[in-house]
């Protein structure tokens, strides 16, 4: 994340018809934005990396990246399931998958409880 700039609470949006350029920055640098809202002709260029936790109205038919930039969206977002057919075909946008991959305390402790229950199970078939 860039330290000098904090935008990941922040939307970014081209919202009307126009054409838009808009620089990336350079490699090794990545933006986080909340929304990104687009409408009209996009052409991004540079080579940092622009993550976005869902992307609105993004068109892919107007929309271009020069340099070697890349635009990460949340694939666990609902609002974003359009955009996963995408991925393959389109080398500068890609899913990254915001979100815990830690259980929650409750699913260790069902977990545990399984367990046991199985352990439980075992030693009494043993004793047969």
């Amino acid at each position: 994340m860039n330290s000098l700039w904090n935008t990941d609470q922040a939307d970014l949006s081209f919202s009307d018809e126009n054409t838009h350029e808009f620089y990336l920055g350079e490699a090794g640098q990545s933006f986080y934005w909340d929304d990104l809202t687009l409408s009209g002709i996009l052409h991004v260029a540079g080579d940092a990396y622009f993550y976005a936790d869902e992307v609105v109205g993004l068109d892919l038919f107007n929309f271009a990246i020069t340099g070697n930039g890349r635009i990460y969206f949340d694939a666990l977002d609902a609002n974003n399931a359009y955009l996963l057919s995408y991925t393959n075909g389109y080398n500068y946008l890609a899913a990254y998958y915001e979100g815990s991959s830690v259980p929650e305390p409750a699913t260790v402790l069902f977990l545990i409880i399984g367990f046991l229950g199985l352990k439980t199970v075992r030693k009494i078939l043993a004793r047969r």
